[in-house]
């Protein structure tokens, strides 16, 4: 039997200079879960190689990464965006994930 903790987290994905709205939502999420799962939980998402993993962000909801516009997905958690591994931070309850969609 699963005994995983379940709390909530808040969710923001901000599609930068696409046409699309930023998209805010709390979503209950499993212990365990990183900021990429979470971001998987809302948009399909596209992972591949565009710096240094395969398992990077390369694009989410249709909206890719553009290295020639030096456009990014950049995840930061409670506002850190500098110590954040998408796919190996372990979530916290409270948290607030943010996407972004940036120039670089």
């Amino acid at each position: 039997m699963n005994h995983r903790k379940i709390f909530e987290i808040d969710l923001r994905v901000d599609f930068g200079q696409s046409s699309r709205l930023q998209y805010q939502k709390r979503l209950m999420v499993e212990q365990g879960s990183t900021a990429k799962d979470v971001l998987s939980q809302a948009f399909p998402v596209l992972s591949g190689k565009t710096c240094c993993s395969t398992r990077e962000v390369l694009g989410v909801n249709g909206i890719k990464t553009n290295p020639i516009k030096k456009l990014w997905w950049k995840c930061f958690i409670n506002g850190d965006g500098r110590k954040v591994s998408p796919y190996r931070t372990k979530l916290k309850p409270g948290d607030l994930i943010e996407w972004k969609y940036i120039a670089t």
